[in-house]
């Protein structure tokens, strides 16, 4: 009866000791997955910022087509040309004649077009990029989420194993004792 007792009581110890252990790893496993997806989130979080910003300049161009014009692209594209006619316009003799005009004006307004177009490519490119990257972490944070909730029930399934052998070996403790009682009244 004796080395029941002292056998549940060690065995509650060791029970114990285990299920810490068990949940302590489990909590380093944690841990880690919430480290790993932070650092993802941090590596992705400048993609995600230049898709948000290439939304934003989406949206300013398609409610204001004319903002094109304030487009360093744009003004880049108009100098070079502007000065490539005008040198060839001055070259002939041409440079204030009705024909150079003319020929200005077409060309801002082609360029203008393509611009545009150029403009709309590049913010959809970055809008794509920002997109592509939220869904990677969406699914990273999915993954870890998962990876976590088995973890946490790896935890909680280790407690209740720990309770159930201290509870087995408390009740074994208490037979041992009432047969250590039973044994000196019986023996009267």
């Amino acid at each position: 009866a004796a080395a029941s007792v002292l056998g549940g009581i060690l065995g509650n110890k060791s029970s114990k000791k285990a299920a810490n252990a068990q949940v302590a790893g489990m909590q380093q496993g944690a841990d880690a997955i919430k480290g790993y997806y932070n650092d993802a989130k941090g590596y992705l979080s400048p993609y995600m910022d230049m898709g948000t910003q290439g939304n934003s300049r989406l949206m300013g161009l398609l409610n204001d087509p004319n903002s094109i014009a304030d487009s360093a692209a744009y003004k880049w594209r108009l100098n070079q040309g502007m000065g490539a006619l005008d040198n060839s316009a001055a070259a002939r003799g041409m440079l204030f004649s009705g024909a150079h005009s003319k020929d200005a004006m077409q060309y801002g307004q082609g360029l203008a077009s393509q611009e545009y177009d150029n403009e709309w490519n590049r913010l959809m490119g970055l809008s794509t990029m920002g997109q592509n990257s939220a869904m990677g972490l969406s699914q990273m944070g999915m993954g870890a989420g998962n990876s976590l909730a088995n973890l946490y029930s790896g935890m909680g399934n280790a407690r209740a194993s720990s309770y159930a052998a201290q509870g087995q070996n408390n009740a074994n403790m208490i037979g041992g004792i009432g047969g250590l009682i039973g044994g000196l009244f019986g023996n009267r």
